[in-house]
């Protein structure tokens, strides 16, 4: 191969090879699409590493996950925790619980009744 066609394969792979690290930078293995298709809207939806005592922040803060929507949850905590506990509270005051869910192995998560 010569010098000329080696630098513009390498002109071209490099561009690529820098957007393919940028998107992985940006995502985090532990971001997932939460789907509510319960037949109630969500108020409040908790998320926080299993064994803890407290579910901190509402993750939803003042949105409201309508029934049939769905919405994309990120992490940026750069912990790098896999197992989580879920709580979903309803519009009617219910909490909907789900525990030890492994969001490094889920990419979709969905509430239901």
């Amino acid at each position: 191969m010569s010098l000329r066609k080696f630098a513009l394969l390498i002109s071209l792979w490099l561009p690529v090879v820098a957007l393919n690290v940028q998107s992985a930078l940006a995502a985090d293995v532990r971001d997932f699409n939460l789907h509510n298709s319960a037949d109630v809207d969500i108020q409040e939806v908790y998320v926080s590493a299993s064994g803890e005592d407290t579910w901190g922040e509402d993750i939803l803060e003042t949105d409201v996950l309508t029934a049939g929507e769905s919405a994309d949850v990120s992490f940026n905590d750069g912990s790098d925790t896999c197992v989580y506990d879920l709580r979903a509270v309803a519009e009617d005051g219910r909490e909907l619980d789900a525990r030890q869910i492994n969001f490094c192995e889920v990419s979709d998560y969905t509430i239901n009744e």
